[in-house]
């Protein structure tokens, strides 16, 4: 049992450099604006949805959280700008950085408490919380750190959870007519971009698409395993802890 613990413990804090969390740090402080600004700038058009529609997820109820109002929605968008801006320049991190998760996590509840949830978040959510328990860290830096290392394996895994667990909603949801039907092809007709219209005649690509597509992510947890030694690392892992 002693040797299981130590295992686990050993994969879980493994150490790595720090400068691997500075890169982290840099990478996802600075998609918050590309992501606030661009990829989820719908969400700040919450501000102007009656309260009536909004029915807050299970977190939003528990804490509880308040109504959205125009006031809110727009000073959570500021406000997170601000300490994401603040979090890049590296100083005060765990301060900065739990401020990003706390207003991020709001953001988030905002745009997912109006019926549209989404699962490519949760991930990115792991992140913002497990970054600012590194501490100080600055790019290059090869100290090998725990904190680091449990920081960089908690991504990991959340990435992975993500699409393992994916699989599992797909087919609780979708039944094996998700894998056997015409999901992509309804997804195609829907709002199909120049790429994908030419499928709508190979409707074959699309139904193979779909068993490659589960087929992966039931296949995730492989990439959290090592290739060789206690020295080497997986595919996830060059990606997660880049320097």
């Amino acid at each position: 049992m002693a040797a299981l613990a130590a295992r686990v413990g050993g994969w879980w804090f493994e150490p790595v450099a720090r400068g691997r969390i500075a890169a982290l740090r840099t990478l996802f402080y600075a998609f918050i604006f590309v992501d606030v600004l661009a990829t989820t700038s719908w969400v700040a058009s919450h501000a102007l949805v009656s309260g009536e529609l909004y029915q807050p997820l299970f977190l939003g109820r528990l804490l509880p959280l308040p109504v959205p109002t125009e006031v809110l929605v727009r000073a959570v968008e500021m406000l997170l700008l601000v300490a994401a801006g603040v979090a890049l320049t590296n100083k005060a991190p765990r301060v900065a950085g739990a401020a990003v998760f706390v207003l991020y996590l709001q953001w988030m509840f905002i745009a997912m408490s109006y019926g549209k949830v989404d699962h490519d978040r949760v991930a990115f959510l792991v992140a913002l919380a497990v970054l600012p328990t590194a501490g100080p860290a600055r790019w290059g830096d090869q100290e090998a750190s725990e904190s680091a290392g449990w920081a960089v394996r908690c991504i990991q895994a959340a990435v992975v959870a993500t699409y393992f667990l994916a699989a599992f909603a797909k087919l609780r949801f979708g039944g094996p007519g998700w894998v056997n039907g015409a999901t992509l092809m309804s997804a195609v007709l829907r709002r199909g971009t120049f790429l994908a219209e030419p499928l709508k005649d190979h409707p074959w690509v699309l139904r193979v698409t779909q068993h490659l597509i589960i087929a992966f992510e039931l296949a995730s947890p492989v990439l959290l395993g090592k290739e060789g030694s206690g020295h080497g690392s997986s595919c996830l892992r060059r990606w997660a802890s880049m320097s």
